[in-house]
């Protein structure tokens, strides 16, 4: 019964962690894609990932 709970329980966090993260990769790469379209090719900075994602 504790096992039943427990793994339900994680399956669902799977579950949405994997659907969160396919939302968080899918943001960055658009933004990816929209800041590597400028000149400039330099690496992106986390800090304007995290800005654009918010």
């Amino acid at each position: 019964m504790v096992n039943h709970s427990s793994s339900s329980t994680y399956c669902f966090d799977v579950e949405s962690f994997a659907h969160s993260m396919r939302a968080y990769n899918n943001e960055i790469s658009l933004t990816f894609m929209v800041l590597s379209d400028s000149k400039s090719e330099e690496p992106i900075p986390s800090e304007v990932v995290k800005g654009a994602t918010t």
